[in-house]
């Protein structure tokens, strides 16, 4: 828990709802079942706090208490107290908690009051009798906070599932509430949704609201949450920070039924499912289409997909995904060419008003397709050849069990989700059609689902999945099929190419990681003539070391009388500074914003200011007049100077503060994350610099020893080992690690940003590491992983153009470090693609056999 006022407080809350709340035919125990039970927790004001666990473990119920819902709406069992800023929940108003607490649903649909998007962004406002003056500048304010003026005055159910989260984001955000609250937010978004939900989220966590998080979806919130507090059958049983939860391994995630907790461990998983033979074919679908009022939505010219495949459909919202499997399903009339089109399942042509009989479609509301009163009942309809036993067991696999005399309408919607995979289990058909069948899911069912999807395909010719959920496809598909504008843009294996196509359609390729590629030329070409004015304050603010001035609410006059700064130009700098999201500005007094003090007070672990400076200045030294290197090709180069007229204590103190900090903490982060972690004793730092990233490793562990070794002079780096106490354990070579002796015996050799120097040398230094690691070893090389046609994110290509210019190709190409180590011996390579403060990197992970165990 952060430091400050507490904002929230559960005082050994326990809750039961009641009978009235639960469905009927729900069993007599159940009614008495304590969804939450004995939760102390404290939130304090600003903090990001996130629930996660199994569906039902009591998430939403902890979040219906803040806002109120429980006791109020939802009636029960109350024990303990609920305090939301100083006030008792179940002795306040429902009205005066929705003036402190912002709520936004997992189906944001069920909040709406009305038809359009700027009527139900002043509803909040509207019921707080606000003048209306006052309320149109309020919306205009919000709307302008949250970059929502395209979806003003817009009919809102033609609104996409992220445009309907962001309106009902804005209407919480436009009361000015104490408190968000957000019940699975993400769980109906795509991944371009997803990325405007986070950006939601940053602007009002950088505002200082207090915000509480229900979610299975952890990746997307990595960098925004404080905390994660674990719940498990109502009760709070680990809180985790971020550090701590992507420690954990993917084992340990699935055994608390996590899902991946950040973007680099979901873009870590390969494929699971096994490519089925090409020999039948398990549907066919030749000229078909489907148009709405007279326009073309879906035209579908000629597919073919082997039987046994499980495809994953991806694409945009309003792609045509949907609508193509409700055609195949048969709920909505599509037509075909007489001549030549038509659908055919295992061989069979089948008409399409029979397709019903042949296709089975689990949709995404899934309660639109629940009729049974019992849970038990509902795998009955239809199928009353099915025994009890079965549908009991059915249930079970499903994480249902003990749910079978429960309404399915009193169901969570993970929970109906997977009652209506059990049914589709329980179905004959030869064509299953699943839409977004893992929203609202945790990790555990996740699996479950994953598992029984590929359990209905065995009886089946061919699955398809309409999702937006890269770790669903790489669990259970065997292809993907990309559907854009109605068509079919791609169809393909989910191997290598396929994983990576999968990414480009989500927009997660490594092309499009960094912000710039966000923006339009335009936005980008009115902000180019500021850029030298941005670098100049922010440096200038970093030399100052103002942030460590401001982790309390500070004046302007207050700073520069300490300081001994000039008064008005200090008011000046922490406006600017205040513009960009640096400092938040409340009144007269500054303070600042959630990520300037975590990455920007010296002395803090993640801090960045040094490395931002290093580069900075590094980078001004280059010369480059791009019209003369472009008109007449590469220049003579200035000669460098000489060696032993360079200042290397100078160049030392800098070197070292842009090592501290954030990329020791980045780089321990990645050693931490190796299964090996715990056996490495011995390393070495291949072009160390001044050390640090190698020292940070070597203090991690307290048996762990190490070498550094670079052409900084070994004073330098002798500094370093004394200031950080590890001396004693540190040993130092001061040479050219491509052509000197780097020694032997080590368990990790550590390459970072030293590839690019062994480029056209591959072997011969690959080798060398080969054969200086213990069996088991490690080489852990970290580089920029260039795309092998010279394209990249906008940062690395600049960085690159100065030597491109002057006819230097350094730039180390993606796979080029894995496929020269297969050369040299290793017998493992581990591939992950990372966005590190130095941009985006390839982090080739290089293992020796271990001879041992192989024996």
């Amino acid at each position: 828990m952060k430091g400050g006022i507490v904002l929230i407080t559960w005082d050994h809350v326990s809750f039961a709802y009641g009978a009235e709340d639960f469905a009927c035919g729900a069993e007599d125990e159940k009614k008495e079942a304590f969804a939450v039970q004995d939760v102390s927790l404290h939130i304090s004001k600003g903090e990001c706090v996130v629930l996660c666990g199994r569906s039902g473990c009591g998430k939403t119920t902890l979040t219906r208490m803040v806002n109120g819902l429980v006791p109020h709406f939802y009636t029960g069992r109350l024990e303990g107290d609920i305090l939301v800023g100083g006030i008792r929940v179940k002795e306040a108003e429902l009205t005066g908690i929705a003036k402190m607490v912002g709520s936004v649903f997992q189906n944001p649909r069920t909040q709406f009051f009305h038809l359009d998007t700027t009527g139900e962004m002043a509803f909040n406002l509207e019921n707080q009798n606000m003048p209306r003056q006052e309320m149109q500048k309020r919306l205009e304010q919000t709307v302008c906070r949250l970059g929502l003026q395209e979806l003003m005055d817009r009919d809102i159910f033609q609104l996409s599932g992220g445009e309907k989260q962001q309106i009902a984001c804005g209407s919480a955000y436009a009361a000015r509430p104490w408190v968000m609250v957000l019940d699975e937010p993400s769980s109906n978004l795509d991944m371009e949704g997803i990325r405007k939900l986070k950006k939601l989220i940053r602007e009002m966590k950088e505002e200082g609201k207090t915000i509480l998080i229900s979610e299975h979806r952890l990746w997307y919130l990595e960098g925004l949450a404080d905390r994660y507090v674990l719940m498990e059958e109502g009760r709070i049983t680990r809180e985790f920070d971020r550090e701590s939860l992507l420690a954990l391994s993917q084992a340990e995630r699935e055994n608390l039924s996590l899902r991946a907790a950040s973007l680099s461990q979901l873009r870590r998983m390969a494929p699971k499912a096994v490519l089925p033979e090409e020999q039948e074919t398990g549907l066919e679908v030749t000229d078909l289409a489907f148009r709405r009022k007279g326009r073309p939505v879906l035209e579908v010219k000629r597919l073919k997909i082997p039987k046994g495949a499980v495809v994953a459909v991806i694409g945009e919202n309003g792609a045509g995904k949907s609508t193509f499997c409700l055609c195949l399903s048969g709920l909505l009339k599509c037509s075909a060419s007489k001549r030549s089109g038509g659908i055919r399942i295992a061989g069979e042509t089948v008409p399409l008003r029979r397709l019903p009989d042949r296709a089975y479609l689990v949709m995404q509301e899934a309660g639109h397709q629940l009729f049974s009163d019992t849970v038990l009942g509902e795998l009955f309809l239809n199928n009353e050849s099915l025994s009890e036993e079965k549908a009991r067991s059915i249930l079970e696999k499903l994480g249902l069990g003990g749910m079978e005399g429960r309404h399915p309408g009193s169901l969570s919607g993970g929970q109906q989700q997977r009652l209506s995979l059990g049914v589709a289990l329980c179905t004959d058909r030869k064509l299953m059609l699943y839409d977004e069948p893992t929203s609202g899911q945790d990790g555990e069912n996740l699996r479950r689902t994953a598992e029984v999807i590929r359990e209905a395909n065995r009886q089946a010719a061919c699955s398809l999945i309409v999702t937006h959920d890269p770790e669903l496809i790489l669990n259970c598909a065997t292809h993907i099929l990309h559907i854009h504008a109605g068509e079919i843009r791609k169809w393909m294996p989910l191997d290598e190419r396929g994983v990576n196509e999968m990414w480009k359609v989500f927009g997660e390729d490594r092309k499009g990681e960094r912000m710039m590629n966000r923006k339009s030329v335009w936005e980008q070409l009115t902000q180019v003539a500021f850029l030298p004015l941005y670098t100049k304050v922010v440096t200038g603010s970093l030399q100052l070391d103002i942030y460590s001035h401001l982790s309390e609410k500070t004046t302007a006059k207050e700073l520069a009388e300490k300081m001994g700064w000039n008064e008005a130009n200090t008011g000046y700098l922490l406006n600017g500074l205040a513009s960009i999201g640096f400092v938040v500005r409340e009144g007269d007094t500054y303070q600042n914003s959630e990520e300037a003090e975590r990455y920007l007070v010296q002395g803090k672990p993640e801090y960045l200011g040094g490395f931002i400076q290093y580069y900075v200045m590094s980078e001004g030294m280059i010369p480059m007049d791009v019209v003369k290197l472009v008109t007449e090709g590469p220049q003579p180069m200035q000669q460098q100077a000489n060696e032993q007229s360079l200042d290397f204590a100078a160049m030392g103190a800098m070197m070292r503060r842009a090592q501290a900090g954030y990329r020791q903490e980045e780089l321990l982060r990645i050693v931490r994350s190796l299964p090996e972690n715990e056996k490495i004793g011995n390393i070495l730092d291949l072009g160390c610099g001044t050390g640090l990233l190698g020292l940070a490793v070597i203090a991690d562990r307290p048996e762990r020893i190490g070498t550094l070794m670079d052409r900084m002079p070994e004073q330098v780096i002798r500094e370093s080992a004394e200031n950080a106490g590890l001396s004693d354990r540190v040993t130092i070579i001061s040479g050219d690690f491509l052509t000197d002796a780097i020694g032997s015996g080590y368990d990790l050799i550590i390459a970072s940003a030293v590839m690019l120097f062994a480029r056209g040398n591959y072997d011969p230094f690959l080798k060398k590491c080969y054969d200086a690691l213990n069996p088991g070893g490690v080489l852990l090389a970290v580089s920029e992983g260039i795309e092998k046609d010279l394209t990249g994110p906008w940062d690395m290509m600049m960085g690159y153009l100065p030597y491109y210019f002057q006819g230097m190709d350094m730039a180390v190409r993606k796979d080029e470090v894995a496929e020269a180590a297969k050369i040299a011996g290793f017998t493992g390579c581990e591939k992950r693609t990372e966005l590190l403060c130095s941009g985006m990197q390839d982090i080739d992970i290089l293992r020796k056999q271990n001879n041992s165990a192989h024996n």
